[in-house]
């Protein structure tokens, strides 16, 4: 997906997996895991996201958080799109960045409601 972003990838992956749950299509959910790894692989380093593949201003640093916005945050968005998946290498990336935050987090809790949903996915159930 040339010129494509980390927020495409997320809401493409996202809505792939919701249409191969509901017609139990496999393809769907294939491509779905396909998109998910390209995404972790472009868009996630050790330091965090990046919005773009290859930004403009090269000087932007990554998030280790991106907040909510009018839509969902987009790296939460594929962190709940790659448990879905159930891949364990993508299970493990989730864990990694589980425990990162954001100074922004501490002002604001509430401009990320989508990484509470990731953060109360990751505990097990009682």
């Amino acid at each position: 997906m040339a010129g494509a972003e980390l927020e495409d990838y997320a809401y493409v992956v996202q809505g792939l997996l919701d249409y191969a749950d509901v017609n139990s299509d496999m393809k769907a959910r294939a491509l779905a895991l396909k998109l998910a790894r390209t995404a972790w692989s472009l868009f996630w380093s050790p330091t965090g996201w990046k919005r773009e593949a290859q930004s403009l201003l090269a000087t932007l640093p990554s998030d280790p958080v991106i907040a909510d916005g009018a839509l969902a945050s987009p790296s939460e968005v594929l962190n709940l799109a790659s448990l879905r998946l159930g891949d364990a290498v993508l299970l493990q990336k989730v864990k990694s960045v589980a425990g990162w935050q954001s100074p922004d987090m501490a002002r604001d809790a509430f401009a990320y409601p989508t990484r509470v949903r990731v953060l109360r996915a990751l505990v097990p159930a009682r």
